[in-house]
């Protein structure tokens, strides 16, 4: 509530909330970037974004930069090691990089590698299906969606 605006904001439940007033903490992040991360991903996947750094995923959402990012990661990522969201334990995708988020990770870096930009790659990862498909295939079937676009 400000003296020229009242404004109103809803979530999903109380860990929404508490990472909306946590994020809305960090220097450069309003209501506006604040609802943008927790609408670009769920509670549990923000944070462990936040908590293991993927400045890449969460520049990936509009409006979020590099530099916002990396703030975002530094001055949150140790106080939700602390204090996590939610159940009182760290979501799985804040443990070390190891399967699949490695895998991931591999991914990213070979394709922006190869000349795509780095936005368009997390959006082409995010497409394809969850499976347990070995690296190579999943490397193809990226290029193929990102020679489509």
């Amino acid at each position: 509530m400000r003296a020229d605006d009242i404004a109103l904001y809803g979530f999903d439940g109380p860990d929404g909330k508490a990472l909306f007033e946590l994020l809305t903490s960090v220097s450069g992040i309003g209501p506006k970037l604040g609802l943008a991360l927790l609408s670009a991903m769920g509670p549990a996947e923000l944070v462990g974004a936040i908590v293991v750094q993927d400045v890449a995923l969460l520049s990936s959402v509009p409006g979020i930069g590099k530099k916002t990012a990396g703030r975002v990661c530094l001055e949150l990522s140790e106080r939700l090691r602390q204090r996590p969201i939610g159940s009182g334990e760290l979501p799985a995708s804040a443990a070390p990089l190891t399967g699949a988020a490695a895998e991931q990770r591999e991914l990213v870096s070979a394709l922006t590698n190869l000349g795509f930009p780095e936005k368009d790659v997390l959006a082409v990862l995010r497409r394809l299906p969850p499976d347990a498909a070995p690296f190579g295939d999943r490397l193809k079937r990226a290029l193929a969606m990102l020679g489509r676009s």
